[in-house]
């Protein structure tokens, strides 16, 4: 039986579009989990280094970004890749909101649609869209979603420094 995400119209149509749905229910989390709403504006949101506007921010900037991704892989006929790489990330990022859970013993914002959402939908990616890719490229998407959640994590670690530039 074939995984559904290696249906070719599938994963160049529809894949892409709810891994950015995904996000944005993931960053709602994030956001009003983080107590953007009980802070107010210029504090810090729970779990990063960024204020609740800082964060808006930052994933407006992302979601601007994430959009060009998703027409540029279907303009250039590169969407599997796109969907291992941000599979990749989905993962990691789920798996770091429950190891954070865990070892705070406290409730890390990200954690609920990290598990519902970003690990079924970045799992089924990963193994749906192997058999479809070179090991080579696939390793390589693998790796750039990789890079990126490092870049992520330093984003959310530091954050509050790239607003002081």
């Amino acid at each position: 039986m074939k995984l559904f995400v290696a249906s070719s119209r599938f994963s160049k149509l529809i894949l892409p579009w709810l891994f950015l749905l995904a996000y944005l229910i993931h960053i709602s989390e994030e956001y009003l989990g983080g107590g953007a709403l009980q802070t107010g504006f210029n504090a810090n949101l729970k779990g990063v280094n960024l204020t609740a506007s800082q964060f808006l921010i930052v994933n407006g900037i992302v979601f601007l970004l994430f959009l060009l991704l998703i027409f540029l892989a279907q303009k250039f006929k590169f969407p599997d890749w796109l969907a291992v790489c941000l599979g990749t990330i989905i993962v990691i990022n789920a798996i770091s909101h429950t190891v954070s859970t865990v070892t705070m013993a406290e409730y890390s914002p990200g954690l609920i649609t990290g598990l519902l959402i970003f690990l079924p939908l970045g799992g089924l990616s990963l193994f749906g869209l192997r058999a479809r890719m070179s090991a080579r490229r696939y390793l390589i998407a693998i790796a750039v979603g990789i890079a990126t959640h490092g870049v992520v994590t330093l984003i959310t670690l530091r954050g509050n420094d790239l607003f002081r530039l």
